[in-house]
């Protein structure tokens, strides 16, 4: 599911990137492909075993909210005991 965020997140970079349409840019027209794991090479990486049981989240920032928001997406046997 990170993947995914990751990629809808470069996809909205490429989206406006298009709009604007800058001279000599080729934003929305190129290909794109990240290694979220190991930039620059192209092993997959591991599968998500575990995670922390509890979170101590501070600073709700627009970040500090979608960096809450992603961790919403991982699995747990019970998320509301998160």
């Amino acid at each position: 599911m990170l993947a995914a965020i990751a990629a809808a997140a470069l996809g909205v970079h490429e989206a406006f990137g298009a709009l604007r349409n800058r001279p000599g840019s080729d934003a929305g027209w190129r290909t794109i492909t990240v290694n979220l794991w190991q930039p620059g090479t192209s092993a997959d990486g591991p599968e998500l075993t575990h995670a922390p049981a509890a979170w101590w989240i501070v600073g709700l920032g627009h970040l500090g909210q979608a960096y809450t928001w992603v961790m919403s997406w991982l699995t747990y046997a019970d998320p509301a005991q998160v």
